[in-house]
């Protein structure tokens, strides 16, 4: 007489909010330690998105002794890198029609020539250096009502929401990822704020205008309310969690920050309090601010080939007079990316690209020594 078990079932579960360099094996070793002695994983699917990225999403084909929403419970919140796992029941159907997406993404990709950042196992993909990259933004002119949170998703320049969204899309994006060493803060000096991001920490963001527009209102309105007067009282912190809700807002509307997102009030949130707390730890980074009379951003980093960089970004108002005090204080190391004046954002991505390069130099040099 056989022993194998006749009264399991097929059931389908689908995984959400895996973080999109996550591997099959990664999500079997996850799900495995939840399933019974006689239960079976049968098959595994990672679906692409339309344009074959990694979707975040796992399908999980299985036999189960238990009901299938049994099953999701547990694995529900479970957390996977720096991301907690959404687990729900889903169908065969969905299951095939997923699949079938996935192999019409592949299929477009076909006739392109060959890129050594497409259809490479997510385990070989080239990625960000580890070398931690802080980037300030001095977002200068920010109206009071957007710097309290009252932020319009459908009017994103109106405030320069727009140039603050694509500063920090610039910051933590690149081709299928983030760059989990880099964080950015946009300075607001006129309200003695800031909006700090940490790319190691960031979940479910994605890269447009609309997505970080929504989480940088959630982020302002779960920070305390600006002071009457104008400008946010010192001596306050950071807020990362619940608030009491910004102006513009109905309190309580939002608790909490996205995760990753924080404000910074008070003397903190200037230029000088960033600069000294960042330049204050062990790991000593450069500090090197973007300026058009400066050398070529190559050879200053060249000079010492750093680990860690902290890179002070202007905007179209340039530095003021007291800002520049403040840098030439702490011996910043003007750089410049060309003669030719560029957008915020757009120095970002060539100041990454930049130093990604001396970084590759480096390791190179290491490896042949």
């Amino acid at each position: 007489m056989s022993d194998e078990p006749h009264d399991l079932h097929p059931c389908v579960l689908l995984l959400r909010g895996l973080p999109w360099e996550a591997t099959a094996h990664e999500v079997q070793a996850l799900v495995s330690p939840a399933l019974l002695a006689d239960e079976a994983l049968d098959s595994l699917l990672l679906p692409l998105d339309a344009r074959a990225r990694p979707s975040g999403d796992a399908l999980l084909s299985l036999r189960l002794r238990r009901p299938a929403a049994a099953l999701a419970a547990l694995l529900h919140g479970l957390p996977l890198r720096s991301r907690r796992v959404d687990a729900r029941v889903a169908s065969a159907a969905d299951a095939s029609r997923r699949a079938a997406a996935s192999e019409r993404a592949l299929a477009r990709l076909a006739p392109l020539a060959p890129q050594p950042f497409v259809g490479r196992a997510r385990a070989h993909r080239p990625a960000p250096p580890r070398g931690t990259r802080d980037l300030l933004v001095l977002c200068h002119g920010v109206p009071r009502r957007v710097a309290a949170g009252a932020v319009r998703l459908d009017e994103l320049p109106h405030g320069r929401v727009d140039l603050m969204a694509r500063c920090v899309c610039a910051a933590l994006f690149y081709s299928h990822g983030v760059r989990k060493a880099a964080r950015v803060a946009l300075l607001l000096p006129e309200w003695r704020r800031a909006l700090r991001v940490d790319g190691a920490a960031v979940k479910g963001l994605r890269p447009d205008e609309r997505t970080i527009g929504e989480a940088l209102r959630r982020a302002l309105l779960a920070a305390p309310p600006l002071a009457a007067g104008g400008r946010e009282a010192e001596g306050r912190g950071e807020r990362g969690g619940e608030g009491g809700g910004g102006e513009g807002g109905a309190a309580g509307e939002v608790r909490d920050a996205p995760a990753g997102w924080s404000v910074v009030d008070g003397e903190g949130a200037s230029l000088e309090g960033m600069l000294a707390s960042l330049l204050g730890g062990d790991e000593a980074p450069q500090l090197v601010v973007l300026h058009e009379e400066g050398e070529r951003l190559e050879k200053v980093i060249g000079a010492g080939e750093p680990r860690a960089v902290v890179l002070v970004i202007g905007d179209a108002t340039g530095f003021l007079r007291t800002e520049e005090e403040v840098l030439q204080r702490f011996n910043a190391k003007p750089a410049s990316l060309g003669r030719l004046p560029l957008l915020a954002s757009q120095c970002i991505v060539i100041s990454h690209n930049v130093l990604d390069n001396a970084a590759a130099e480096e390791v190179a040099e290491e490896a042949d020594g």
